[in-house]
C-alpha cells in the first residue's frame, strides 16, 4: 500500500466513523469522545506522512488504535477491523520512510 492509498482508506474510515458520531447512542461499545479521539489520530496519522520534516518522521509516533478496538469493540465491527488494518498499514509506511 503506498501513501495515496492509505490516505483514501483513512478518508473512507472518517466518513464512518463520522456516522458513528452522530449516532452515538447506538453504540454500547464506545463513546463520542473516544470516537472523536480516534478520528483525532486518523488525522494525525495524515499530517505524520505529509510532514516534510525528517527529524518528525524519525522521531516517530505510536497509535494505539488497535488496543481500543481489540479491548472494547465487537470483533465483527467493520470500522473496527479498518482501524486495525490502518494501523498496520501506517506502522508499514512508516518503517520505509
Amino acid at each position: 500500500m503506498n501513501q495515496g492509498q492509505f490516505i483514501k482508506k483513512i478518508n473512507i474510515v472518517l466518513v464512518e466513523i463520522d456516522k458513528m458520531i452522530n449516532n452515538c447512542d447506538e453504540y454500547s461499545y464506545t463513546n463520542k469522545q473516544q470516537l472523536i479521539s480516534i478520528k483525532n489520530e486518523l488525522y494525525d496519522m495524515i499530517n505524520y506522512l505529509n510532514s516534510e520534516s525528517i527529524f518528525q518522521q524519525k522521531k516517530g509516533k505510536e497509535f494505539l488504535l488497535s488496543r481500543i478496538v481489540i479491548d472494547s469493540w465487537p470483533f465483527n465491527n467493520e470500522v473496527g477491523k479498518l482501524l486495525v488494518e490502518l494501523e498496520e498499514d501506517f506502522n508499514s509506511l512508516t518503517r520505509k520512510i
